[in-house]
């Protein structure tokens, strides 16, 4: 019986960060790397709205996940993450902030400095 992931793109996105964690020496993108490699039922699922509330001051956000649209999101800042509701990315622009897939996070901050893993 096979283990892990099924889908594809999310098996070879792993592996890029696990590379590139190596490779800039950021145990972030290693960090992620192991969430997102977790069942599917235990991935994130993070309101739109409570990002301000949980991102640290000056910092881009990631959610090894997916972002929902409940709410008015307040958070102006870059935020990343595995998937996107369409009422949270267009609550996410009109707040001025600017969704990310994962992977243009990490070719933007290969080191992932002011970075938060929001779970």
């Amino acid at each position: 019986m096979k283990r892990g992931t099924t889908n594809e793109n999310l098996a070879a996105l792993i592996v890029r960060l696990e590379k590139a964690s190596k490779a800039n020496k950021a145990p972030l993108w290693a960090a992620l790397a192991r969430r997102l490699s977790k069942a599917h039922r235990a991935m994130a699922e993070v309101d739109a709205m409570s990002l301000d509330k949980r991102v640290p001051q000056g910092s881009a956000a990631v959610v090894p996940g997916v972002v929902l649209g409940s709410g008015k999101a307040g958070y102006t800042g870059t935020v990343a993450a595995l998937r996107f509701s369409a009422s949270a990315r267009a609550s996410l622009a009109k707040a001025g902030a600017k969704p990310l897939t994962i992977e243009a996070l990490l070719a933007a901050n290969p080191k992932g400095t002011n970075v938060a893993i929001i779970v």
